[in-house]
């Protein structure tokens, strides 16, 4: 599903998939219409941040003026067309200014038998941070 979303947007081409080596195959298996050099294998299972930062290192290399997402393809999304929306303004603000864009949701109470369980409620908003602060909301 992730993938599709992103075909909304950019060209299969365009799209890179980070996995463990050991998913390589099953990834060209699912998805052949990515290049099999879009396919990166994580060099060591670290979680997110080292493989984000792998991840920009690559894309860095490719093309110094990229502007590129972090797409976890575990996240549920129920609005879609929605969502793509919202990408798409974050890209093209991105693509434009000095500035690190984040999609995020606002959690609505807290359950007060599970302090770190949040119930969230169903709607976005895509801010940007610039200069350490929050500057600006897009919706």
């Amino acid at each position: 599903m992730t993938f599709e979303r992103c075909l909304h947007l950019v060209p299969a081409d365009h799209i890179l998939i980070v996995t463990n080596k050991r998913y390589k195959t099953l990834v060209m298996e699912h998805l052949p219409e990515v290049p099999e050099k879009n396919i990166l294998c994580e060099p060591s299972m670290n979680n997110t941040a080292p493989c984000v930062a792998y991840t920009a290192l690559r894309i860095q290399s490719m093309d110094a003026h990229a502007t590129f997402a972090v797409l976890p393809s575990d996240h549920v999304i129920l609005k879609e067309v929605a969502y793509v929306d919202i990408l798409r303004k974050a890209f093209d603000f991105a693509a434009g200014h000095d500035a690190l864009v984040t999609l995020g949701i606002q959690a609505t109470r807290r359950i007060p038998a599970m302090d770190t369980f949040i119930i969230i409620q169903k709607t976005m908003r895509v801010m940007y941070i610039k200069s350490n602060h929050l500057e600006k909301s897009l919706m």
